[in-house]
Parts: structure tokens; sequence; C-alpha cells
């Protein structure tokens, strides 16, 4: 998958596309872009599996993928560099 598959308007596009029904109108109302993919091996990861370290010794920290609609993109401009 190409970044730019994700945002909304390629997607309802997409959709436009595959979907067959003359009496269906697929229209985007409103969409937000993606967050950007965290960094693994950044110093927020880190401080999570410290975190985490304290709590839990010997845990294993591993990122997670949250299908839903967040408010990531409002911080990851605290994170990553020019977000």
């Amino acid at each position: 998958m190409q970044e730019n598959d994700a945002k909304p308007k390629t997607i309802a596009e997409k959709l436009s596309t595959l979907l067959r029904f003359p009496t269906v109108e697929v229209s985007l109302v409103i969409g937000n872009d993606p967050s950007p993919v965290s960094e693994m091996e950044g110093p927020a990861f880190s401080r999570v599996r410290q975190a985490v370290e304290r709590v839990w010794p010997g845990a294993l920290t591993l990122p997670a993928l949250m299908e839903d609609a967040t408010d990531a993109c409002h911080y990851s401009a605290f994170i990553v560099p020019g977000a």
C-alpha cells in the first residue's frame, strides 16, 4: 500500500470506482489524513518502553495499530519532527 492510498479522498475515489450501483453515490463528507508512522527506535517509543519496563520488568513493548478515529494527528507534531 502506498502512503497516498490511505488518504480519505483516495479511498472515496476508489470506492466510487469499485461500487457499480447507479443508485449509490460515494462522497467524502469529512476525513483526516492518517497520522505518520511512529518510529520504534525514537525517543518517544523509548520512553514508553522504559515506563513499561518499570511497571512490568521483562515485558516486551510492541507497537500496535489502533483502528479508530483518534486525536493522534494532533499529538504527532510533538513527537515527529516536521509533522
